[in-house]
């Protein structure tokens, strides 16, 4: 059996958890999908125009972190309460699962047309 005394010197030497930036983007994106009514897009030239959705930009500084969030909707849909929830959702989960305090959560909705909408894709701010 350990020695008290040496496992309270050796946890002296452990390391510490270090978030990196691209951890807490995925982990802002899957939360987003938690919420009903967001959808994921997302294809080989979407991808290499940077359009696939959900896409999280993280600003992590030790152990606060800012979010960017692109997140894709079914039209129609009302677009405040469901970018309210996607932000609520994302913020709670993000601190849970990765400890830092979240400062904000910017969420842009892409609105996808649903099957019986043939309108052009909108986007809202």
């Amino acid at each position: 059996m350990a020695d008290p005394g040496t496992a309270a010197a050796e946890s002296g030497l452990r390391g510490g958890l270090e978030v990196r930036d691209r951890a807490v983007s995925r982990i802002a994106e899957q939360a987003s999908l938690q919420v009903t009514g967001t959808t994921q897009q997302e294809g080989a030239m979407d991808r290499l125009r940077r359009r696939d959705y959900p896409r999280a930009e993280v600003d992590v500084r030790r152990s606060v972190a800012w979010i960017k969030l692109n997140v894709a909707a079914a039209w129609p849909c009302q677009v405040e309460d469901l970018a309210g929830r996607v932000q609520e959702t994302v913020i709670a989960e993000t601190t849970r699962l990765s400890g830092l305090d979240i400062r904000s959560a910017d969420v842009r909705l892409h609105l996808i047309p649903s099957a019986g909408n043939k309108q052009s894709g909108r986007r809202v701010e």
